[in-house]
């Protein structure tokens, strides 16, 4: 089976691009969990964290901010069927701006050495409290999570390829100093 090409149809040169950083980042940690003590998951992921964080900032700017707040409603009444839109409790309130808010750089339990940039779900009731976002709807916005994705996120990513890449490598050099002088190598 041959190879894929990624400047072929289907592929743009900025996921080439992304692809390229994903694969110059899986070596260079690799190359770290090869160096025996001080160099931990959480150390990876603490400059990982300091390199996304142009990423994040150019996918806030990306994500539209709406004119209107929006409710979300329960789901049911007790027993029956589903409630009329504008009636039942209210269990959410989306103010303007909320999606840009809910954008994170997020960890998950089996991804130890990864981190994503997106919106955060979190769970519960949203009324009166201004601080609490939910991006639960980000793909309802652009109709769908690929879309989201490719507009935002991947756009953010592409526009800052280099300054990741530099942010990553030189704080893994820090990193390193720093193992180096309390292990006194």
């Amino acid at each position: 089976m041959a190879k894929r090409r990624y400047d072929g149809p289907g592929y743009s040169s900025s996921s080439a691009d992304i692809q390229a950083l994903q694969r110059d980042l899986r070596e260079t940690i690799a190359a770290i969990n090869e160096v025996p003590k001080g160099f931990t998951d959480a150390k990876i992921r603490s400059a990982l964290r300091h390199a996304l964080k142009p990423v994040l900032e150019t996918a806030r700017a990306l994500t539209p901010k709406g004119k209107k707040i929006h409710y979300r409603y329960e789901y049911k009444y007790k027993g029956s069927k589903r409630a009329a839109k504008g009636k039942g409790k209210v269990v959410g309130v989306y103010r303007p701006g909320n999606l840009r808010k809910s954008l994170s750089i997020m960890t998950f339990k089996k991804a130890k050495q990864s981190l994503f940039v997106g919106p955060t779900m979190k769970g519960g009731v949203y009324t009166d409290r201004k601080k609490l976002t939910d991006g639960y709807y980000a793909a309802m916005v652009f109709g769908s999570a690929l879309a989201f994705k490719k507009r935002v996120t991947e756009k953010a990513l592409t526009q800052n390829t280099e300054q990741v890449s530099a942010r990553f490598f030189s704080k893994v050099v820090r990193i390193i100093e720093d193992i180096k002088i309390k292990t006194g190598l």
